[in-house]
């Protein structure tokens, strides 16, 4: 058996630690509005797309006119799924759940009147509460 050398040691902690940041710059979610949430959050009526980037919805509110049309489109180079919940958690009676890949629109979603939470179950962190009117 040989004695493992400083330099394999150093090359595995190293390793480990950018796997680790890269993991964690995945699931990070600043909550700053991106350029594009916030010009679908204005945007009223007619058509909205929300971006997902940075395990992000860009926003973590928006007021939308009932009868707009939302998609959501992810930006990320990995896959989420758009739920209607919090926290990760589906509610029980979500009104839509899907997955959406990497580099995919959402089909045409239209909300009536209320409020709307949205999250990822496989990013947590990422919410967004929409409030139709």
């Amino acid at each position: 058996m040989h004695p493992v050398s400083r330099s394999s040691t150093f090359r595995f902690a190293l390793m480990a630690i950018v796997v680790l940041s890269l993991a964690l710059a995945a699931c990070n979610n600043s909550g700053s509005p991106s350029p594009s949430a916030s010009a679908a959050a204005s945007a009223g009526t007619g058509d909205t797309t929300i971006i997902i980037s940075g395990s992000s919805f860009g926003a973590s509110e928006m007021s939308l006119a009932a009868g707009t049309v939302i998609r959501f489109a992810n930006h990320d180079g990995f896959g989420h799924t758009i739920v209607e919940g919090q926290n990760g958690v589906a509610d029980a009676n979500a009104r839509f759940n899907f997955p959406l890949a990497d580099g995919e629109t959402s089909d045409p979603v239209t909300l009536e009147a209320g409020t709307y939470h949205v999250t990822c179950t496989i990013h947590h962190s990422m919410n967004l509460t929409i409030t139709v009117s």
